[in-house]
C-alpha cells in the first residue's frame, strides 16, 4: 500500500482571486501551488509532479488545453480538472480532464470533485504498484 502523504494540487488560473480562493478552500487538506500562466505551470511541472491539476481554459499566453496535453504526455499520473466559465465537456474529456467545474463554483462542489479526483489518483497508483513488472 502506498504511504499516506499530503496530496499536491497545481492550480492554474490567470485570475489571482480564483487561485487565492481555491487555495483557501483546499489548503487545509492539500498542498496547493498556483500559477497564472501556462508557461509558469509548465515550469513548475518541469521541477516536480502534482497529483491534481485544476486549470482554467482561457489564459493570456495559451489555453488550458495545451497544458492538459502537456500533462498527459509528461505527467500521465496527474489527474486533470477543468474550471472555466465556458466549458465544452466533450473537448475537456478529449484533453484528459476527468471532471469540469463551471465558474462561479460552489465550495462544497469543489471539495467533492477534488476528493473524487484524488480517489481516482490513488486507484491508479495502487494499480501501478500492484501490476507485475516484466
Amino acid at each position: 500500500m502506498l504511504e499516506e502523504r499530503k496530496a499536491t494540487i497545481l492550480i492554474v488560473d490567470d485570475e489571482r482571486a480564483v487561485c487565492d480562493l481555491l487555495t483557501l478552500i483546499l489548503s487545509a487538506e492539500y498542498t496547493c501551488i498556483t500559477a497564472s500562466t501556462v508557461e509558469e505551470a509548465m515550469l513548475l511541472l518541469s521541477k516536480g509532479c502534482f497529483d491534481v491539476l485544476i486549470t482554467d481554459i482561457a489564459m493570456p499566453d495559451d489555453t488550458g488545453f495545451t497544458l492538459c496535453d502537456f500533462i498527459q504526455q509528461s505527467h500521465p499520473e496527474t489527474v486533470i480538472i477543468i474550471i472555466s466559465g465556458d466549458i465544452d465537456k466533450d473537448k475537456a474529456a478529449l484533453h484528459g480532464a476527468i471532471d469540469c467545474i463551471e465558474k462561479p463554483f460552489d465550495v462544497a462542489h469543489i471539495q467533492m470533485i477534488v476528493k473524487r479526483a484524488l480517489a481516482y489518483w490513488r486507484l491508479k497508483q495502487n494499480r501501478a504498484f500492484a501490476s507485475p513488472r516484466s
